[in-house]
């Protein structure tokens, strides 16, 4: 017997209040194959993504002059 899709509704009244006025939200669902399934949502503002931005940069930097620092 294939295992039944069990899928549940998102209650968007339960929803928290926004905090910031220019909050972006989004959720997603991940199937890989028949038994493994991921959800997940996420919470973005405008200084998130720089510090996403700026956390990237400093990492790559640190990288390069490590690299360098093994070539001589």
């Amino acid at each position: 017997m294939p295992p039944a899709d069990v899928t549940a509704a998102p209650d968007e009244t339960a929803s928290p209040p926004v905090t910031h006025p220019e909050e972006m939200r989004g959720a997603f669902e991940l199937n890989v194959g028949r038994f493994v399934s991921l959800r997940g949502s996420y919470r973005l503002t405008p200084a998130d993504i720089i510090c996403w931005g700026v956390a990237t940069s400093a990492i790559l930097l640190a990288t390069a002059a490590i690299v360098r620092a093994k070539r001589r």
